[in-house]
């Protein structure tokens, strides 16, 4: 294994560090990645999404609805199943 050393913007470091992060992998795995497809591809780029469920402002709204179910202050909804 060899190493290849990167300067990046201290701001863009973290978001993408955060988006590896929200993906799964670390930042290591997708510079490999991104060297794998492009050597296979010769081409660039290549792109993986973030999945929006996955969002702080998702997690966020999950967790609070955790909590209130915990604590017994949600209101729950009886809804009917609907056939598909």
């Amino acid at each position: 294994m060899s190493t290849i050393s990167v300067r990046l913007d201290s701001n863009d470091k973290h978001l993408f560090e955060e988006f590896c992060n929200d993906v799964g992998m670390s930042i290591s795995t997708a510079v490999s990645m991104f060297v794998k497809n492009v050597i296979a591809n010769q081409k660039l780029p290549f792109s993986v999404e973030r999945d929006p469920f996955y969002s702080k402002e998702n997690m966020s709204h999950l967790t609070k609805i955790i909590d209130e179910i915990e604590s017994g202050k949600a209101k729950l909804v009886e809804h009917d199943l609907i056939d598909a």
